[in-house]
């Protein structure tokens, strides 16, 4: 009986991020921002504790950091070409599947519209896709973004 087993599997991280290029590239300069009543600022000093401060990831950083534990690098995508990637023939219809009334059906259109819309949450967040002893992986259906 072997004392030892291959561990092998993904890692997903998605988060608000830039790359080293977009930071030289001076398209991300402010890494910490702030989000009070949905407005972002990047001045985490004004109205201190009624804001929630956060950082913005370097994918870049944390690809190679990655690497270097024994990851593979397979992708960096938006959050909308991650999901409408891994999504089915379907395209979500499943989410639509318990709305009853035409509200809930609206409400929910609306939701998934600005998880991949640009002008929503689609373009802003990132997805670092890695994967450790799983050989070679195709990405059907993602269009790689970098």
């Amino acid at each position: 009986m072997p004392t030892h087993f291959a561990r092998r599997g993904f890692a997903i991280f998605i988060d608000y991020g830039y790359t080293r290029e977009e930071q030289l590239a001076g398209r991300h300069r402010d890494t910490i921002m702030t989000y009070r009543q949905h407005v972002a600022t990047p001045s985490p000093y004004e109205a201190p504790g009624e804001q929630d401060i956060t950082a913005h990831v370097n994918f870049t950083a944390l690809r190679a950091r990655g690497i270097e534990g024994g990851l593979d690098g397979l992708a960096l995508v938006t959050q909308s070409q991650f999901l409408i990637g891994i999504g089915e023939e379907t395209e979500f219809a499943d989410a639509f599947q318990d709305c009853r009334l035409p509200q809930e059906r609206a409400k929910v259109a609306l939701q998934l519209k600005h998880l991949i819309s640009p002008g929503g949450m689609g373009e802003t967040f990132q997805v670092l896709l890695m994967s450790h002893n799983m050989g070679h992986v195709t990405l059907s259906g993602l269009k790689l973004a970098r």
